[in-house]
């Protein structure tokens, strides 16, 4: 339930606290603010709880160490922490996104954790190849930080192009993901997935998904002559969960009954 706080002014909760949005500011000299130097998870809440929660925290807290940001593993909220705060601030179904910047030589980096409503599921997703590919050697490709904006860019100009999100290739032309979602796809019958190189983001719902397709699923190279060929292609994240494609580019995607084989 909500305490009646005007949307302009909403609570959020930060190391801890929950306390007015307004009342919380970076430290100019952040490295998140300054250099995108900073980590996020998001995911929705199922029946109360932050679905996957324990995989969320578990990735935040491996990201900032291999990215040399680490961050005491007591300071990220559990799962009964942020059904705690949802119950306090939301009235309708969210998604949760948990924040941890940087901080600079002097300062420690800010946690904190908000909430949006959650977006109507569509009933299928048209994808657009973005132009800019993605180098597997970027060390921060693998990772949820705030440096997003090759992401943001590839969004906006295939949403300008009438697709909903953007398919990132890396340099060598290989399917990696979407701007926002890990992707499957079968194939000549098979159901296959992107390999976790480096470029691709270790999903927790890819995990989950893998984790219950018992092998049924081949981790591999994937061009995008071959994605073209799929009988079916869906995406997954933690805030829509597993949703098909209908057209990729230009090629319709015929398939999307099998997209129950996932979910």
């Amino acid at each position: 339930m909500t305490d009646g706080r005007a949307e302009a002014d909403p609570l959020i909760w930060v190391d801890g606290n929950i306390v007015p949005a307004s009342t919380f500011h970076l430290d100019p000299r952040d490295e998140g603010l300054l250099y995108g130097h900073g980590l996020f998870e998001t995911t929705r809440i199922r029946n109360g709880w932050p679905w996957l929660w324990d995989a969320h925290r578990q990735r935040i807290v491996r990201s900032a160490r291999s990215l040399g940001m680490p961050v005491d593993p007591a300071r990220v909220p559990d799962a009964e922490t942020v059904r705690a705060f949802v119950d306090r601030v939301a009235s309708e179904e969210v998604v949760v996104r948990l924040n941890l910047s940087a901080g600079s030589p002097s300062r420690p980096g800010s946690l904190w954790m908000v909430t949006r409503p959650l977006a109507p599921r569509p009933e299928s997703i048209v994808l657009r190849t973005s132009p800019f590919l993605v180098s597997r050697t970027d060390p921060f490709a693998a990772h949820k930080t705030f440096n997003y904006g090759l992401r943001i860019h590839s969004h906006r100009l295939a949403q300008a192009a009438g697709a909903d999100e953007a398919l990132l290739l890396d340099t060598d032309g290989l399917v990696l993901e979407t701007t926002s979602s890990n992707l499957f796809a079968s194939i000549d019958g098979e159901w296959v997935t992107p390999s976790i190189r480096g470029g691709v983001l270790p999903g927790t719902v890819r995990a989950m998904v893998l984790e219950q397709a018992r092998g049924d699923i081949l981790e591999c190279a994937i061009s995008l002559d071959q994605l073209k060929r799929a009988e079916s292609i869906c995406l997954t994240n933690s805030g829509r969960g597993v949703t098909s494609v209908s057209r990729l580019d230009d090629t319709e995607i015929e398939g999307r009954s099998q997209v129950h084989l996932l979910g």
